[in-house]
């Protein structure tokens, strides 16, 4: 008899340990969810608060200028190849070389070479 009640407990005993440990887990889900819950409540009404403060702070908030961006050049004609053609200029190169060497059109190239000579006579005059 005594043998057959340890068989029986030996083969109980793992799954009465199991629902306890779960039963252990359930009871603390439970209290953290009152806890969580309580401090909830606690702390609602600072949490209206600070909302209702950033609303009115948004609305005095007036909205600035954004500055105005230079326009950036046509896709064809970068600045890498700006610069190519620049020191292609101080080199002696005229516009149509220029233009065969960047593979870009001619007018586009003295238009660059104007603007280049216009800019640094304005420079110059500045500084005079």
């Amino acid at each position: 008899m005594q043998r057959e009640m340890i068989y029986v407990l030996s083969q109980v005993l793992p799954y009465v340990v199991i629902v306890l440990g779960l039963t252990a887990c359930l009871l603390l889900f439970v209290s953290l969810k009152r806890e969580f819950e309580s401090r909830w409540l606690r702390y609602a009404h600072t949490f209206e608060e600070l909302s209702a403060r950033l609303k009115a702070a948004e609305e005095q908030v007036t909205p600035q200028a954004v500055p105005a961006i230079a326009p950036l050049p046509p896709p064809g004609f970068n600045w890498n190849q700006r610069v190519r053609a620049q020191r292609l200029s101080r080199q002696g190169k005229g516009a149509s070389e220029i233009a065969g060497v960047l593979g870009a059109p001619a007018k586009e190239i003295e238009l660059l070479l104007r603007i280049q000579q216009l800019t640094a006579d304005v420079a110059i005059a500045d500084q005079a």
